[in-house]
């Protein structure tokens, strides 16, 4: 969204910008006009560089979930759904692809989108940090494995209760942590870029 330099609200968040007394606004609103609503109105951040940025984003989260799953499956969950077997070896081994069985561009469609998932989510909440992703990672992966192993767990043979709610624990890390990843590479040099811009001569 963009306006005239000589719009009443342009001029009214210079004014409060730089002469807080002249304009009547207290601390308070200052800050609010100066960190919150002008970033929305006049950020210099073409809509070409977010888009650029959310698919680097959702590259990056695609290879972390890729490798977590695959580095969760190999230690942890392999061995464990071997200990917990809800059905019989011979069928286990009929229901399952082998290695060199697997169909590679599938994989590689189901990571692209699962990756594309968990960065859009991100980018909804707003989590521009490691932390912030954290919290939002955690809540989507949660509420999402939760979904998925319980209703498995409901309608299947295919899950004993210890598989199911191991599966939501260890992919509701794994997601977590991609999630953290989303918001840190989307909130990359963010809160540089608009200070820049606002202490800056050519932002007035």
């Amino acid at each position: 969204m963009s306006f005239s330099d000589h719009s009443p609200l342009f001029t009214m968040l210079r004014s409060a910008t730089l002469d807080p007394l002249a304009s009547g606004n207290d601390g308070e609103e200052v800050f609010f006009h100066v960190h919150y609503l002008y970033p929305c109105l006049c950020s210099s951040t073409k809509p070409k560089l977010m888009n650029k940025k959310f698919l680097v984003a959702a590259v990056v989260t695609t290879v972390v979930l890729f490798l977590l799953n695959g580095i969760m499956y190999a230690a942890i969950l392999k061995n464990f759904f071997l200990s917990h077997p809800a059905v019989s070896p011979e069928f286990t081994r009929q229901l399952y692809r082998t290695d060199d069985q697997l169909i590679w561009w599938a994989v590689v469609a189901c990571s692209l989108a699962i990756g594309l998932m968990v960065t859009k989510v991100i980018s909804w909440s707003g989590a521009r940090t490691f932390a912030t992703g954290l919290k939002s990672g955690f809540i989507f992966g949660f509420l999402f494995l939760c979904s998925v192993d319980l209703g498995l767990y409901a309608s299947t043979n295919n899950f004993t209760l210890a598989g199911a709610l191991a599966d939501m624990a260890c992919s509701t890390v794994v997601l977590t942590i991609s999630g953290a990843v989303a918001a840190w590479v989307l909130g990359r040099g963010r809160q540089q870029k608009t200070g820049q811009f606002f202490f800056s001569k050519s932002a007035w």
